[in-house]
């Protein structure tokens, strides 16, 4: 017999909205292999161009922030100088810290 829509055969199993236990797991195996190579992880992106820095960034920030609307624009970053990149970057992350 089916069950009906919102039903299932546990009716005290995991509450909606809660990861499951391989989920819960992963989050603590990445947490862990980051909070253990944080220091290679800063040696390794300081010796990075601010191209790369900013794309990682980017990257990373889709995981840790809100994503907002999408916006048509164009940033042509072969554009922008190695100190401007940088500023950039910086004020980026000195605004994300505040936060």
């Amino acid at each position: 017999m089916a069950f009906m829509k919102g039903q299932s055969g546990n009716p005290s199993g995991r509450a909606k909205g809660v990861p499951n236990k391989v989920t819960i797991n992963l989050k603590k195996l990445y947490g862990s292999i980051l909070e253990e190579n944080a220091e290679q992880l800063r040696k390794d992106f300081k010796s990075l161009s601010a191209k790369d820095k900013w794309m990682i960034a980017e990257k990373i920030s889709q995981y840790v922030s809100p994503k907002m609307q999408s916006i048509d624009s164009e940033i042509n970053l072969d554009k922008l100088s190695e100190e401007q990149l940088n500023e950039v970057i910086n004020n980026f992350l000195d605004t994300a810290v505040e936060e």
